[in-house]
């Protein structure tokens, strides 16, 4: 079912499907595992890897739209599951829902997903919460029996925060390409098998996939630092250009503060909608060319290409889009100067003073 737009929210122009909340899985104190089936048929098919955006419209607190990685199989079709750890006033709200609450699963979209040459190594490297892909990734490759080498790296703070640890050494036991390493920073944790203690730093690297540095394909997913930091030390090893793959997320400073929910809904939900009013002012600025005239992109053109963004390329097209809509108000409420050049007057010269008449005295008698 696609949710149809109101006055609302204008920009909305991308598939959704009604659905409800199937099941909802605390993990720890503040990560939550949320289950969506559809209302009716079944959701898209969707690649190991990509993320969907999800609403509650009858929460008000939770009813704008917020992109969320697949955590479930790919190859589970009726339904999708996502988990989503508590940052701000949105995503700590999701704790109040109940099993069968109203919500619209919009998506999938994203290209952080796996190659489709199955003979290159892939080295997955996580930091905390940013786990949440490759979760779906190892899950698809084992439920599919695919024998391509792939290692997963996760870093976390502590050993509460390793919420899959468990599912991912039951995969490692059940698939023999799969390989696990989890790397713990609180000092508490003593090493063991599959275990360091510590972060990922570049001997980790060397231990776990030196034979993927000449032909693997490496993925980054977590906090910006984490994301640096795992490029940096691949950079050293010669591993650079397409070969490292990143998925960035990062807490906005409206989602710390709690303002995440006052923002428009279009943020994510509407970006088709922003792209298109993008290209129809820039082609209007532009100078028109002297050449055949190009069709204009498609609305399933468009959709393609927003499904194809990561989540912050998304969030930046917005972004542009909202600069460029300030930009264009500030210039419309600013008198536009004339154009018509400015003459000087002629300088004019003024009369000569007139000489004094001077009258001849008259003597009365």
């Amino acid at each position: 079912m696609v949710h149809q737009a109101s006055p609302r929210e204008p920009f909305l122009c991308m598939e959704r499907f009604s659905s409800q909340l199937a099941a909802l899985k605390p993990l720890n104190a503040d990560t939550l595992e949320l289950t969506f089936v559809p209302r009716a048929g079944s959701f898209p098919n969707f690649l190991a890897g990509q993320y969907v955006t999800i609403a509650f419209p009858g929460h008000q607190k939770i009813d704008r739209e917020r992109p969320f990685s697949i955590v479930s199989a790919e190859t589970q079709r009726d339904r999708i599951t996502v988990a989503v750890k508590a940052f701000g006033k949105y995503t700590r709200a999701l704790w109040q829902l109940r099993v069968g609450d109203a919500a619209t699963v919009g998506g999938p979209y994203g290209s952080f997903t796996l190659p489709e040459r199955r003979d290159l190594p892939v080295v997955l490297l996580a930091g905390g919460i940013g786990v949440t892909p490759f979760v779906s990734m190892v899950a698809s490759v084992v439920a599919t029996g695919d024998p391509r080498p792939m290692t997963l790296l996760w870093s976390v703070r502590s050993r509460i925060d390793a919420v899959y640890e468990e599912e991912m050494r039951q995969h490692a036991a059940a698939l023999p390409s799969f390989r696990f390493a989890l790397f713990v920073s609180d000092g508490q944790s003593k090493s063991g098998p599959g275990l360091r203690v510590g972060r990922i730093d570049r001997p980790a690297l060397v231990e776990a996939a030196e034979l993927a540095f000449e032909n693997g394909i490496f993925y980054i997913c977590g906090p910006t630092p984490f994301a640096t930091a795992m490029r940096k030390n691949l950079h050293s090893f010669g591993v650079v250009g397409s070969r490292v793959r990143r998925e960035s997320f990062a807490l906005s400073p409206a989602n710390a503060l709690g303002l995440d929910t006052l923002l428009p809904r279009f943020l994510y939900a509407g970006a088709a909608g922003a792209l298109l009013t993008l290209v129809f002012v820039v082609a209007a600025k532009a100078k028109p060319a002297q050449s055949q005239p190009v069709a204009p992109l498609s609305p399933l053109e468009v959709n393609n290409s927003i499904r194809s963004l990561s989540m912050q390329q998304l969030q930046d097209r917005v972004r542009q889009l909202e600069a460029l809509q300030q930009q264009q108000q500030t210039t419309t409420s600013t008198p536009t100067p004339s154009t018509t050049p400015r003459t000087t007057p002629a300088k004019v010269t003024p009369p000569a003073p007139r000489p004094a008449v001077v009258m001849p005295r008259t003597r009365l008698s």
